[in-house]
């Protein structure tokens, strides 16, 4: 068993907390605990900005019907096609928007762990 945080830590977290609008109250959490609250804390700015690269991602994406059409994908027929919407914006390998893709995914998935912890 961990040792538990201090009545006057948890009531700094309360008061930060209440601050911004929280109504959750924990009477005691282990130190553990709140080293990962203050972590992620920490890191708010950094994840909102892998949330929004993620999503912004999806513009800068070889388009879906352009992924079955290989040969043409490779031309850049694939966009000037008739009936096909474009704002001609540059496009990224395939390699490179998987491996963004993939850095993202994997920063989240340690994100959501490390909320689960705290």
């Amino acid at each position: 068993m961990q040792a538990e945080v201090s009545p006057v830590e948890i009531a700094a977290v309360w008061l930060h907390k209440a601050t911004k609008g929280s109504d959750k109250w924990l009477d005691c959490c282990s130190r553990r605990q709140l080293q990962y609250y203050m972590l992620r804390r920490k890191l708010r700015p950094l994840t909102l900005a892998v949330k929004h690269i993620y999503l912004l991602l999806a513009i800068f994406e070889e388009p879906s019907w352009c992924l079955a059409e290989s040969s043409d994908a490779e031309d850049g027929v694939c966009l000037d096609k008739p009936g096909l919407y474009s704002w001609n914006l540059h496009i990224l390998p395939k390699h490179v928007s998987n491996s963004i893709e993939l850095l993202c995914l994997c920063y989240l998935v340690m994100a959501f762990w490390m909320r689960s912890q705290s």
